[in-house]
Formats: structure tokens, sequence, C-alpha cells
């Protein structure tokens, strides 16, 4: 989940330009928080005392202070300013400097507005929206409300079927139905896909996730043309490497190895220690008998950061899972001649090279490398008990 809540991207406010127009303060709050002004546009939008926000303006002020605080407490309390002449929200966040402290507690907000009027549409999309996004955050801390993708999920939902909508509910709809997974919740996930598409078929994050659900459900060619879409799209390197993933997970699909392999190769370059990648990576040379690729790329990726363990481990469960080969004994001899950085790295990294020892049979190197491994991780401060243990089990496996 973690990986696909990073990629959602900025609000659109869900108004039409005419129910806007009915309401010119809310009209002009719109437009201010449009150029940037957020605290000048939540202003307009501030109830008086005892009157609680409903309707569309508690949507506008729920969107402006959830995408434009400058600071957040428990995602209840917030804080804006207006930004200066080219200055970006990203920007004003880290340098501080003044804002206003603007909104105390929006969760009761929000609760006052759905105890009032529990089938209005705006609030209902009011709610999904900061849910959803208290979700993204992971620092809400509700009283009431509960941020949780199944809340979420039936907020939105019943503000769409009051006929309230816009690109990112119908996105999230779609993506909060894969992530529940299942044939029906798929279907449903493709179908807000299809209608969020309509409105905007250049955006990233649904052009991969159509790929992904394409690709899961056996139709390789419209993964592929949509994958193709999000291919490097995002401009950072983490999510990057997954479009490049996904394409090399679809060619592997559909036979194309030359493809499939340059883009499994792409992912890694992209994203080094993901140990995903790797694992099937590996697992995709070997099936193709390309061993000396194989090895090169494993001594690579393990002997990159032996104190990161995931990376190894992921090698030692494919070799676990697939079985040891010549090669797997050759890399194993590559590893253990390594030099290591400090001694938790060289424990750690000793932890794996037993379990590698052990699958390729080598009792006497497992054996060693156990005992110094617990010598090493004994006594020393983070290390986790539960590992110690582990070591002391897997010695003892081996006759000592």
């Amino acid at each position: 989940m973690k990986r696909f809540f990073a990629i959602l991207a900025a609000f659109v406010i869900a108004l039409s330009a005419h129910a806007a127009e009915k309401d010119q303060k809310l009209q002009k709050a719109l437009e201010l928080a449009k150029s940037g002004k957020a605290a000048s546009a939540a202003k307009l939008l501030v109830p008086e005392k005892g009157k609680e926000p409903v309707g569309q303006r508690l949507l506008a002020y729920v969107n402006i202070l959830a995408e434009n605080h400058i600071m957040q407490i428990g995602f209840k309390s917030f804080s804006l300013r207006d930004l200066k002449k080219g200055e970006k929200i990203e920007d004003a966040r880290a340098s501080g400097g003044a804002e206003e402290f603007f909104e105390e507690d929006l969760e009761a907000k929000v609760v006052a507005a759905l105890q009032a009027a529990p089938e209005n549409p705006h609030v209902n999309m009011a709610a999904g929206k900061y849910i959803y996004d208290a979700i993204e955050c992971a620092c809400a801390t509700f009283e009431r409300l509960r941020a949780e993708p199944e809340e979420a999920l039936r907020y939105y939902l019943k503000a769409y079927e009051g006929g309230v909508f816009d690109f990112q509910s119908l996105y999230r709809l779609g993506f909060l139905y894969q992530l529940k997974g299942g044939e029906e919740n798929v279907a449903k996930a493709l179908s807000f896909y299809q209608k969020a598409y309509e409105i905007n078929p250049k955006y990233v994050p649904l052009r991969y996730n159509l790929g992904v659900i394409y690709a899961m459900t056996g139709f390789a060619d419209k993964a592929r043309e949509h994958a193709l879409a999000a291919l490097d799209g995002y401009g950072d390197e983490e999510r990057d490497g997954g479009t490049r993933y996904l394409m090399a997970r679809i060619e592997e699909i559909s036979g194309n190895e030359k493809e499939a392999g340059k883009f499994y190769l792409g992912a890694l370059e992209k994203s080094p220690y993901d140990p995903d990648y790797l694992s099937d990576y590996a697992a995709f040379l070997r099936k193709k008998g390309d061993f000396a690729s194989y090895e090169k790329v494993v001594v690579e990726a393990v002997s990159r950061d032996f104190s990161d363990p995931d990376i190894f481990s992921a090698y030692v469960r494919l070799v676990s899972r697939m079985g040891a080969a010549p090669t797997d004994v050759a890399i194993l001899s590559t590893l253990s001649k390594a030099k290591f950085a400090d001694p938790l790295a060289e424990g750690t990294a000793l932890f794996n090279l037993g379990q590698l020892a052990e699958v390729t049979g080598d009792r006497t190197t497992a054996k060693e490398s156990y005992r110094r491994a617990l010598e090493l991780l004994s006594g020393r401060e983070g290390v986790n008990p539960k590992l110690l243990e582990s070591l002391k089990t897997m010695l003892s496996r081996q006759g000592q």
C-alpha cells in the first residue's frame, strides 16, 4: 500500500463552475486557492461561530486545508499562509516562516457536517477526501473518524452515487477497489479507472494502475499500452523503477525475453535496493539459462551494501525456492571473500552467508558463518534478540 499511496497526485477541487457561481464568496475562495493564496481563501470560508460549514463550502474548506497546510497536527489542526510569487507549497513547508494557525479541529467540523447532512454528496465527498488524505499522510490522530481505506471508499462512493465526483475521486475509487482485491472489486476498479481516463488520459499513476490490472487479468497488449504510457513518467527513481518492473513482467509473460531482460535491468538501475526487482530478475535469468548474467547481477546487488539484509535475503529465498545451481556455489565463494565496513554489517552478511551455504549444501561454511555472526552480533546495541536466537538454532542445526 505504501508504494501506491506514494504516487498519488495533487487534488482537483470537486465543484462545478455552475454550482460555485451561486455562491460568490465560495467562487472567490476557489480563485484565491488556485492562485496560491490559501490563507486568504480559507478566511472567506470560515464559518460564523456556532455554524459549521456544510455542502460545497465544507468541501472547498477541506480541500484547501488538506492540500495547502504549512503545518498540521494529527491532521486535525492546520496552519496556512499565502504563497509568494513563484513559491511552491513544498518550499513554503521547508522554509517555515510566518504562518497563521487556522483550524483547530477539522475532524470535528467534518463529523458535524455528516451528522447534519448525512446524505449530502458534497459532505460525503469532503469526508472521503479528508480520510483518504489522512491515510496518505499516516499522521492522523482521529477520535471519531477512522483513517482506513474502507471508510474513504464508503464516503467517496456515496458522493459519486449522489452525482458529485471529479477526476481525483474517480481515480481514488478505482484504487480503493483495487486494494480490496478479488475479481468483483478489480472489475469495479477498472470501471472507475476508465471513467477517470476519459477525463485525464495522461495521468501517470492511472496509466500505471491500468497496466497492473490488465497484466493481472491476462490482457498483455492493453497492459503494455498503459505501462508504456507510464514508463519513467513519475520523475523520481523509485517510482520510475516500478514502471520498468511492470514492463519487465508484461514482456516476460508475453514471451519477449530480450525486452523483459532490458526492463528488469532498468528497474534495478533505478531502484537497486528493491528485493523484488533482484529476485524476479535473477529468477528470469536462471530460467533462460543465462548464468553468467545471473552471477554478475546477484554479486553486484548483494555486495552493494551488506548492511542492508533485504537484498541478500531475497537472493537466499530465491535459491531456496529454485534449488542451488553450480553458479550459486561460485557466488557463495565470491561473497565469502568480501570485506566489511563494520562488525554489524559483517554479522548481518554472515547470517545470510550461512543460510546460502546451507542451501548449497556447504555445512562447514554454514557453521563457521553462523558462529562468527553470533560472535559479532551478541551484546551489540540494536540487534534484535530474535535474530540471535535464530542464529543459535541455525548453528545447532549444523551439529554444534
